[in-house]
């Protein structure tokens, strides 16, 4: 019988799992069928059975099966809930001693068999671009700059966008790639004789208010593959103005004026496009001239050169096959080139040219063909590998390393090393960690990071409630995320402790934040360091504005979306999902208009199927009631008076009236350890900061495997906790040491469904 290398090797894989003695299986199939499942049918098929699946948990499908690292997880979370006493919850029959010993002891034999196969990480073998990730390539490649908006919306819901089961790839998807490659390869064609760099371009003069008191912004230069930099000169007309003078594009003027005219004030504007943008005219800004400048990327011009070298400004049809095969190259990253590809796409620009197309003209469908294929638009951990090694390619590495760090394609340098084989060498790998992280192109990443991980988009879907809060200003929002994304971002650049991020001595502000949070002194739309005040109790993420407001609803604070946040990112303690049918806790009514946000919660503790999830979460987000829904201290809580459809409009016109004040509680728990207000609850924290660790560790591995961090992954995150200890918790080195793991080497990805 024939049989080709790769169906000797499935085979050889399926014997190296049968080596397992009939008699061990015999014996855990018989501790599941006589202790597991009849523990788990009498105490836990009430709630978490057919009839009901709270916290996500049917114990009626788990699984006795090591490698089915879903059930495994599952059973992880049943050992532990026991462990604690938390589970069955109060109010139910409690099984005896001896069977909860009994129970434990085999679900942790169980479970640490997992652990000890599956301790070695590794991500998703196949896994497409994310949209972000295809739009950096062609941007970092090829110089020209994509719409996001051209492309269909990634599915990850909840998760990082590198969530391997959510990146469907459907006919829709690779019809719209096609079309966004078509654009990308034309602008790349038309960049071709470009001299890379910036070129200023004649000044134009400011344009003049129209009625309705609006300028128009001009971007009439953008080249192909670059953009164009609009520059207004500016400065205050009247200096004395004791108030603010704001200045910017219509419906968020956030620009401070602080110019003079001896001192002009500088605003850039870039624009990938050609476009007009419209801004808001203020009388106290002068608006002398706007300087143009025109940047070119070098992209088109380096890979043509040697081309319009050879053969001046007219390339014979003979050439198009070397520069096809140059353009396949490029987008492969790398990757071996496939020749009959290669051929075929010849075959295609020979078609195009028969047809009357001119040369450049005819390159444009094997271009955007080359840009769509498997090569270019997914990922592949498993090729160029040796076939009984589990550790991934050193291309395939330097991609994945890439596109985690940079959320693009490796440059030059990482491919150069990938090829030599001198990525192997791990004094190499740190070199280039380092290179990787003071490249601009981090920015990308810390950025994507911070957002996916604190789930700051949610504060876009908050709108504040203008009647409880009627000096907020709109225009703080938009910093109130920035301010997190600038915190975070600081704390790995400089490698400062984890703990940072419960608390600090530093915040990271501009002037409107600083407006917002009542400091004095700060001027200007950048974001810099600022020391905490003496006696305020701000530092570290859980006083910031925008998480305050995103775990909120624009009029009311939530003790349990608080609670949650710190379990979830705080603890690495994340709640279960709540069960099907349960009503939101009641948030109007005159009955519930004087309880605290304390008495409101406890409805919810007291209810059987909700009580072991709001029991851990409620005590941690009552700590927070200190900050009101746009994370400003408070001592009272101000709501929306419950009488107020019965008061009359002049009644109505006293913003007294609108509003009643309830009191504050303040006290809570973490983990058994009591505390009051912010202050007590950072300290509380503070004394659990491996928790914090294990979270961001977490966080990093799920957005670099493509896959939601788990059993596989405990023994990595234990061993990088323990490394990095002694230098208490420091958040780049914990980086590089993630980027150094087993979870970057290894190719096997593990089943997780």
């Amino acid at each position: 019988m024939n049989m080709n290398k790769s169906t000797l090797l499935i085979f050889q894989v399926i014997a190296a799992l049968l080596i397992v003695s009939t008699a061990d299986v015999v014996a855990a199939d018989r501790d599941f069928d006589l202790k597991v499942q009849p523990f788990l049918k009498k105490n836990c098929d009430r709630c978490h059975g057919s009839d009901r699946e709270e916290g996500d948990i049917r114990v009626d499908k788990l699984k006795w099966d090591v490698d089915d690292l879903a059930s495994v997880d599952a059973l992880q979370n049943i050992l532990d809930e026991i462990v604690v006493g938390s589970m069955p919850p109060k109010g139910e029959p409690r099984p005896s001693r001896r069977a909860l010993k009994d129970i434990t002891d085999v679900l942790q034999k169980h479970v640490a068999a997992a652990k000890e196969k599956h301790s070695s990480g590794g991500g998703r073998p196949v896994r497409r671009l994310t949209k972000t990730e295809y739009i950096n390539t062609l941007y970092d490649l090829l110089g020209v700059r994509v719409d996001d908006k051209e492309l269909p919306e990634d599915g990850n819901v909840g998760s990082f966008d590198t969530e391997a089961t959510e990146l469907y790839t459907t006919d829709m998807h690779l019809q719209r790639c096609m079309v966004v490659a078509r654009d990308a390869a034309k602008r790349f064609i038309a960049s071709r004789h470009s001299q890379p760099g910036q070129k200023k371009l004649r000044p134009t003069r400011p344009p003049r208010a129209t009625k309705k008191n609006k300028l128009g912004i001009k971007a009439a230069a953008v080249p192909p593959a670059g953009y164009q930099v609009t520059r207004l000169v500016c400065w205050l007309k009247d200096t004395q103005r004791s108030k603010p003078t704001f200045f910017g594009p219509s419906g968020s003027a956030v620009f401070e004026i602080t110019g003079t005219s001896k001192s002009p004030q500088y605003i850039d504007r870039t624009f990938y496009k050609t476009q007009t943008e419209t801004w808001s005219a203020n009388p106290n800004v002068v608006l002398k001239e706007i300087q143009n400048f025109q940047v070119v990327h070098p992209q088109p011009y380096r890979f043509f050169e040697k081309f319009n070298r050879r053969y001046r400004s007219r390339m014979p049809d003979s050439a198009a096959r070397a520069l096809i095969e140059d353009f396949v190259s490029l987008m492969n990253r790398g990757r071996r080139v496939d020749r009959k590809f290669v051929s075929d796409l010849f075959d295609i620009f020979m078609m195009g040219r028969k047809q009357g197309q001119t040369f450049e003209e005819a390159m444009v469908e094997p271009m955007a063909l080359a840009m769509c294929t498997v090569e270019a638009m997914f990922h592949f951990e498993t090729r160029g590998a040796a076939n009984d090694s589990a550790v991934a390619s050193p291309i395939e590495m330097v991609n994945r390393i890439a596109y985690f760090l940079w959320r693009s394609a490796p440059d030059a340098e990482l491919i150069r090393l990938a090829g030599s084989r001198k990525w192997n060498d791990p004094a190499v790998r740190k070199q280039q960690f380092v290179r990787m992280v003071e490249d601009e192109k981090f920015d990308r990443f810390l950025r994507d990071f911070t957002v996916q991980w604190l789930e700051l988009d949610r504060q876009d879907e908050i709108a504040v409630d203008d009647r409880l809060f009627q000096k907020f200003n709109n225009n703080v929002k938009a910093s109130m995320k920035e301010e997190t994304i600038q915190f975070v971002s600081h704390v790995i650049r400089n490698d400062l402790p984890i703990r940072n991020l419960i608390d600090s001595d530093f915040m990271l502000v501009n002037n409107l934040l600083a407006q917002h949070y009542g400091i004095d002194g700060v001027r200007g739309n950048e974001f810099r360091v600022v020391p905490v005040q003496k006696g305020s109790k701000r530092g570290g993420i859980l006083t910031h504005a925008g998480i305050m407001m995103q775990t909120g609803t624009g009029d009311r604070t939530s003790i349990v979306e608080r609670g949650a946040f710190v379990a979830r990112k705080l603890l690495n303690d994340p709640p279960g999902t709540p069960p099907p049918l349960v009503d939101d806790l009641p948030s109007t009514g005159q009955a519930l208009a004087k309880l605290t946000g304390a008495q409101i919660v406890l409805m919810h503790r007291k209810a059987p199927q909700c009580a072991s999830c709001h029991a851990k979460i409620d005590f941690l987000g009552t700590g927070l009631e200190e900050l009101d829904a746009v994370g400003l201290f408070r001592t009272t809580d101000k709501r929306i008076n419950p009488n107020i459809d019965q008061l009359s409009r002049r009644q109505r016109r006293n913003p007294n009236n609108l509003t009643i004040q309830v009191p504050l509680e303040t006290d809570g728990r973490v983990m058994g350890r009591r505390y009051r207000g912010v202050e007590g609850l950072k300290r509380a924290l503070l004394s659990k900061d491996e928790r914090l660790a294990e979270a961001y560790i977490e966080a990093l591995l799920s957005m670099a495997n493509g896959r939601k961090s788990g059993v596989a992954d405990e023994a990595i995150v234990r061993r990088l906790i323990d490394q990095s200890k002694t230098a208490k918790l420091p958040a780049r080195s914990i980086l590089y040491a993630v980027l150094d793991s087993d979870a970057f080497q290894v190719h096997v990805a593990t089943p997780q469904e």
